[in-house]
């Protein structure tokens, strides 16, 4: 069984990306990421993306995450950041922890392409 579904497939990921979405709003180091795009856009392409990178879906057609982030000159402390956030909104949704560890690890398997420190095609 994926990820995805044990995570609670397309509803539960949506619902975190919202959860996650509202944290990093008021947040001073990843708001101002967040100033260029709209937030109905911003939950729709991370809900996607995620369903997809879980195992919800075989293929992600939105843009790939790095032409997304090229401009923003991510960090690990954005990366680390983000990360967190996504790990309180599973756990604010009632996302078992053992769960949530293994999203957040999974996850973090992107930081080194999303960081521009692995080539396009790695």
């Amino acid at each position: 069984m994926t990820l995805y579904l044990r995570l609670g497939g397309r509803q539960t990921l949506k619902s975190a990306v919202l959860v996650t979405l509202d944290f990093c709003q008021d947040d001073p180091l990843l708001s101002p990421l967040m100033s260029n795009c709209s937030r109905d856009d911003l939950e729709e392409h991370v809900g996607e993306y995620l369903c997809f990178f879980y195992g919800g879906a075989p293929n992600f057609y939105g843009p790939s995450v790095r032409k997304i982030n090229e401009n923003f000159y991510l960090t690990d402390e954005h990366f680390d950041r983000m990360t967190d956030y996504l790990a309180d909104a599973f756990r604010f949704i009632g996302t078992p922890a053992d769960l949530t560890k293994e999203a957040i690890i999974t996850l973090d398997q992107m930081r080194d392409y999303m960081l521009f420190r692995l080539p396009e095609d790695a």
